[in-house]
């Protein structure tokens, strides 16, 4: 067992390994927001890494292991952030009309794959 969370009825926690397995990324609700931590995998303190009032979900580590990408819903659309390990404020990666849906980044870190779609009405 890696994580000892309390039980949280309606929450759900997505999480992501970092490259070299030391550590990982996840989400989880606090005071009625949902942000993205980092802890040691092997247990210890955990860190926050974003605080934002818009939902956070899905982050998966960049080849790197000091950033952390994730989708995150800003006006009724899905976005990509960015957060760094150093402290540094996350960063929004795109921009837009339309979702644009982050699965995964590449192995080598230079890609970024995800889905991205629009509803048009006329």
């Amino acid at each position: 067992q890696i994580t000892d969370f309390a039980a949280a009825p309606g929450t759900e926690r997505q999480f992501s390994f970092s490259p070299d397995e030391n550590r990982i990324a996840f989400t989880d609700k606090t005071d009625d927001r949902t942000d993205i931590w980092i802890m040691p995998a092997n247990g210890g303190e955990r860190r926050r890494l974003t605080d934002d009032k818009n939902e956070e979900f899905r982050p998966r580590w960049h080849a790197d292991g000091r950033r952390i990408l994730y989708g995150v819903e800003r006006e009724n659309d899905s976005q990509i952030g960015l957060a760094f390990t150093d402290g540094r404020a996350p960063v929004q990666v795109t921009r837009g009309d339309g979702d644009y849906n982050l699965l995964d980044v590449s192995a080598d870190g230079t890609k970024i794959i995800y889905f991205s779609y629009e509803d048009v009405s006329d």
